[in-house]
């Protein structure tokens, strides 16, 4: 549960009543919107805490070894996986400009 001070509820409605002087409807949907990812940041925290906590707390051992060299081999397999995926996203560069544009632009007219 997320408990919030007084000085950030009232800039809460001072955003609130700047953007309700053009739009209720989005005055009231940019609230919403802040209050949401302060919740989820909120649920990610405590999430990843959990998990990391028992990990933290009750360390096993698991007595394996990993050869020097394994290093080596995933870095022979890993650069040129990343090399291509950039190697794509620098050629269609434009393209995936356009194709984001479109759907922002979609999103924003609605």
């Amino acid at each position: 549960m997320v408990i919030w001070a007084d000085p950030a509820k009232s800039d809460l409605r001072a955003i609130h009543d700047v953007i309700a002087s053009d739009s209720k409807y989005y005055a009231k949907k940019v609230v919403q919107d802040i209050m949401d990812r302060t919740i989820k940041k909120r649920y990610a925290a405590s999430l990843f805490l959990m998990i990391l906590a028992p990990v933290v707390i009750f360390p096993s051992h698991a007595g394996a070894y990993i050869d020097p060299n394994t290093g080596g081999y995933v870095f022979q397999i890993l650069f040129p996986v990343l090399s291509a995926i950039a190697g794509m996203f620098l050629f269609f560069r434009n393209t995936i400009k356009q194709l984001f544009g479109r759907l922002f632009s979609k999103f924003h007219k609605k």
